[in-house]
């Protein structure tokens, strides 16, 4: 389907020949970008806000008031360091490397290859159009934790802002209804 994309060779070499498309994908929306955008100067603006505002604070006699007041601004301050940090790693990471065969579907992210077999994977929501849009798969997670209940995991595996979205879920809900009844 869509083999023009360049991808990485260990990935390439993981997936094989026999493939029903490979995709590029952000590894976030844009949109979640812009939120973190907005939060960090909006916490940088609050942080200068309280600084100015809180100089009185600071000449308070009571020591727990006083190591309060400090907490909170660093507790502040750490948020509003964070927010840059992780829009940049959303910009660095805007490439999630997708692929279909017939027994499995392949991410690879970072160098690390994660792969679902189609059994596992319980629906597919094609949001968007067939121009672009997301395509969500709802499958068991494929890194169960140990844990004291017994109840099985799910997550979700969000394919972000592709072409031809709405083709891709027909060629997802396809596979997994292929291996529905294995």
């Amino acid at each position: 389907m869509n083999d023009t994309i360049e991808i990485p060779p260990e990935f390439s070499k993981a997936i094989g020949i026999e493939r029903d498309f490979v995709i590029a994908s952000r590894g976030a929306p844009a949109s979640l970008l812009i939120k973190n955008i907005l939060f960090g100067i909006g916490w940088i603006f609050f942080l200068i806000f309280l600084f100015q505002v809180k100089h009185p604070l600071l000449y308070i006699d009571e020591i727990f008031l006083k190591i309060f007041v400090w907490s909170i601004l660093l507790i502040l301050t750490i948020a509003a360091i964070y927010s840059p940090y992780d829009c940049m790693r959303l910009l660095i990471d805007k490439q999630v490397y997708f692929a279909s065969t017939p027994q499995k579907i392949h991410m690879f992210v970072r160098g690390k290859i994660t792969s679902i077999d189609w059994k596992d994977v319980l629906s597919v929501i094609v949001d968007g159009n067939d121009k672009k849009g997301d395509v969500v798969l709802h499958c068991k997670d494929p890194f169960p934790q140990k844990s004291i209940l017994p109840a099985p995991k799910y997550c979700n595996l969000v394919i972000y802002e592709i072409e031809g979205a709405q083709r891709i879920g027909e060629i997802c809900k396809r596979r997994m209804e292929e291996h529905k009844n294995h």
